[in-house]
C-alpha cells in the first residue's frame, strides 16, 4: 500500500510551541506529549534516546536499528489475546548530522477472530522533504505493507494532503483496524488500538528543526506490556521499563559511557532486518565488531563517536553519503581491531586528502600519528 502526502507548514509552527504539555501528560511540546500512564520511548533530533525506563542518553546510529520490541497479553473467556510488536528505524545523513529517515512496524495479533492463530502485519514508511523558494515545506510520504514476512511490500495507493490533518484505515488484523494519522505538525502516526499502540515519525525539516524536533516515538497504553529475554547485542534502543536499562547495557558491553554502549548496540541490534535506505555495506560493519575486543573496542568506539558526532568530519569523509561513511568505519575496524595495515593506509589517505582543513582534534591527531 502506498501513500504520498504533501504537508504545508506555513501556519503550524506556532501551534506546537506551547509552554508545557497538558495536565496528565509528559513529554516535549516541540515533539510529542503523551499520557503519563503510558509506556513511552523516543529517538529524537540527531539523536537522543529516551527509553521506556525514562532514561536519556545520546546515541549514534547508522543503517537499520531496532527501536522497540514488546508484547502484551490479555486473558478472555475464549482464550488469551496477545499482541507482539517490533519497531525498526533507518538513519539518514543531512549536512553531516544523522537523523531518523523512516521506520517499519511489525504487529502480530492473536485473538478470537482468528481462532487465536497469529495474524501478521508489517508497515514501512519513507519520506521526501522539499522546501520551495519561499520556505514552504512539502513532505511526500511513501508507505507499504505486507501480511507475511516472506512477501514483498505492497505499494499501490497515492494520497495527498495540503495543510490539514487527515486519517484513514490502512488495513485490519482480525476485527482490529490499523489506521494512520497525518497531524498538523509533520508527524506520520501509525495507530493500532487493539494493541494500545501508536508510533509517530517526523522527519528532519531543516527550516523548522528546532521548533519541530525530528524523530520517532512509540507509545503503548497497556499496563500489561512485557519484554523478551534478548541475547546481548539484540536489545532495542528503547530497552525496557525495568531491569534492562542503560547501566546493564553499559556493563554488558564494557563501554566507558552510555553513548558508547548504545551506539555499539545500535550497530548490531537489527539483526538481518534491512530497511530501504540502509547502506548495503552496513552488515559488514556489524559483523566486523566480532573481531574487536577489550581495549581495541574501546579505542574503536572512541573514534566512531568523535567522527559521527562531528558534522564537519562526516561531510569531509563521506560528503553525506552513508555508504561511503560506513566504508570508512569498516576501514577503522580492520585497522584497529585486526591491525590491517592496508586499511590503515586507506583510512589515513581519506583523512589527509579530505579532512586536512577540519580543526584538529585528539582523535584526528591520534589517527594521523598512529603507525600502520
Amino acid at each position: 500500500m502506498s501513500f504520498k502526502w504533501m504537508v504545508l507548514f506555513s501556519l503550524m509552527v506556532a501551534k506546537c510551541t506551547a509552554a508545557a504539555c497538558n495536565n496528565g501528560q509528559l513529554g516535549d511540546t516541540n515533539f510529542h506529549c503523551y499520557n503519563q500512564a503510558a509506556s513511552f520511548c523516543s529517538i529524537l533530533n540527531d539523536p537522543t534516546v529516551n527509553t521506556f525506563n525514562k532514561e536519556h542518553a545520546k546515541v549514534n546510529i547508522l543503517g537499520t536499528v531496532k527501536v522497540a520490541e514488546f508484547s502484551a497479553e490479555k486473558p478472555t473467556e475464549q482464550g488469551t489475546e496477545k499482541c507482539s510488536v517490533t519497531v525498526w528505524a533507518v538513519s539518514e545523513v543531512v549536512l553531516g548530522k544523522i537523523f531518523i529517515g523512516g521506520f517499519r512496524a511489525r504487529i502480530i495479533r492473536q485473538d478470537a477472530s482468528t481462532g487465536f492463530l497469529p495474524s501478521f502485519y508489517e508497515f514501512e514508511v519513507k519520506k521526501k522533504v522539499l522546501i520551495d523558494g519561499v520556505g514552504r515545506v512539502t513532505i511526500e510520504w511513501t508507505a507499504g505493507y505486507r501480511t507475511s514476512p516472506s512477501a514483498p511490500f505492497n505499494f499501490r495507493y497515492n494520497f495527498v494532503s495540503r495543510g490539514t490533518a487527515s486519517s484513514d484505515v490502512l488495513s485490519s488484523l482480525g476485527d482490529c483496524d490499523i489506521s494512520y494519522t497525518l497531524d498538523w505538525y509533520g508527524f506520520f502516526i501509525l495507530e493500532f488500538p487493539c494493541c494500545h499502540l501508536r508510533v509517530g515519525f517526523r522527519p528532519n525539516i531543516p527550516t523548522y528543526r528546532h521548533q519541530l524536533l525530528p524523530g520517532i516515538w512509540v507509545e503503548v497504553n497497556d499496563p500489561n506490556i512485557q519484554f523478551p529475554n534478548w541475547t546481548p547485542g539484540n536489545e532495542p534502543l528503547c530497552l525496557t521499563n525495568g531491569a534492562v536499562n542503560i547501566s546493564s547495557i553499559q556493563k554488558n558491553t564494557g563501554a566507558v559511557s552510555a553513548q558508547e554502549a548504545l551506539t555499539q548496540l545500535a550497530f548490531t541490534n537489527a539483526g538481518n532486518v534491512t530497511l530501504d535506505g540502509t547502506p548495503p555495506n552496513f552488515a559488514a560493519l556489524a559483523e566486523n565488531l566480532d573481531l574487536c575486543s577489550g581495549n581495541a573496542t574501546r579505542r574503536l568506539f572512541a573514534d566512531v563517536l568523535t567522527i559521527l558526532g562531528s558534522p564537519k568530519l562526516v561531510r569531509c569523509i563521506a560528503d553525506g553519503i552513508q555508504e561511503v561513511l560506513v566504508s570508512f568505519l569498516v576501514l577503522l575496524e580492520n585497522w584497529i581491531c585486526v591491525n590491517d595495515s592496508e586499511s590503515c593506509n586507506r583510512a589515513k589517505a581519506i583523512l589527509l586528502g579530505n579532512c586536512s582543513s577540519v580543526s584538529p582534534s585528539t582523535t584526528l591527531n591520534a589517527l594521523f600519528s598512529a603507525p600502520c
